[in-house]
C-alpha cells in the first residue's frame, strides 16, 4: 500500500474493471507501460506523473504538493486543471533549471516526449468514470517506472 492507500489488490480491480470489455480489441491495460497508441487519459495520467517529479526535483519533500493537491481535479476536469497544473511547472522548472540543470534538461526532456502523444484539438473538459481509471493507471505506471529507474540508478552508483 502506497501513503494514498492504493493497494496492489486495488490497482489490480481497477485494472480488471478497466478492461472487461476490451476482448475485442482496443487499449487494454498491462502491467508495463504501453507505447503507441494510448488513451488521452492515460497519458495525461503519466504527464501528471512527471510534473510531481519535476515539482519534487525542484522544492523536495513537501507537506502538500500537485498530487495532495491536484490529483482529482486533474483526473476529473483536466483541461482546467492541467492549465494551473502546467502554470506551476513552469515555476519548479525555472528554480530546478537553476539549481541543477542537468536534471532540468532531461525531466524536461520526459515530459515532452509523454506530451507528444496527446491530440490538443481532442483533449476532454472532463473525463468519464473509465476515463478516471486510465488516468489513475497511467499515474502509477508511470510513477512505477520512474522508481524502478532511480532505483536502478543508485544500484548502479554504488
Amino acid at each position: 500500500m502506497d501513503k494514498y492507500g492504493v493497494t496492489a489488490d486495488r490497482a489490480a480491480l481497477i485494472k480488471l474493471i478497466l478492461n472487461r470489455h476490451k476482448k475485442g480489441g482496443g487499449f487494454v491495460i498491462t502491467e508495463t507501460i504501453e507505447e503507441g497508441n494510448r488513451p488521452v487519459a492515460y497519458v495525461c495520467g503519466q504527464i501528471f506523473a512527471k510534473l510531481e517529479s519535476i515539482q519534487y526535483a525542484a522544492l523536495k519533500d513537501l507537506n502538500a504538493g500537485i498530487r495532495e493537491r491536484y490529483f482529482t481535479y486533474a483526473m476529473t476536469s483536466p483541461a482546467s486543471a492541467f492549465g494551473r497544473i502546467f502554470n506551476l511547472n513552469s515555476k519548479h522548472f525555472t528554480k530546478l533549471k537553476s539549481d541543477r540543470p542537468g536534471l532540468a534538461v532531461t525531466l524536461d526532456k520526459e515530459l515532452q516526449e509523454l506530451c507528444k502523444d496527446v491530440d490538443i484539438n481532442g483533449f476532454p473538459a472532463t473525463f468519464s468514470l473509465e476515463q478516471q481509471g486510465q488516468f489513475a493507471i497511467g499515474y502509477y505506471h508511470q510513477r512505477q517506472k520512474q522508481f524502478n529507474s532511480s532505483t536502478k540508478n543508485k544500484t548502479e552508483e554504488e
